[in-house]
């Protein structure tokens, strides 16, 4: 998966750089490549069970969101890199 924090052009750096958004962008990025189709996996009493879990576009961007939020992202650079995505990001899906 390749992975370059956030995909935000050169001119606007100035005001959010790629490096901005904190963690919320990898995991995006991962969703994203995947097209929302990963292997979590969750502890039961045999062991560790693969759950097999898809993800909308529509959670992955709200995932996004949160993760930005609870890194301490201004809102404002949360509410534009979340409405970017929303706009933009449907080519990039799976």
């Amino acid at each position: 998966m390749a992975h370059d924090f956030a995909t935000i052009p050169r001119p606007l750096w100035a005001l959010i750089s790629p490096l901005d958004l904190g963690l919320a962008s990898i995991f995006h990025d991962f969703l994203y490549s995947a097209g929302g189709r990963v292997v979590t996996l969750l502890w039961e009493a045999e062991g560790w069970v693969p759950q097999h879990q898809c993800w909308s576009r529509r959670h992955t961007d709200a995932l996004f969101a949160q993760i930005m939020r609870e890194q301490g992202v201004p809102k404002w650079r949360r509410r534009a890199a979340y409405l970017a995505v929303r706009a933009f990001g449907r080519k990039h899906w799976g």
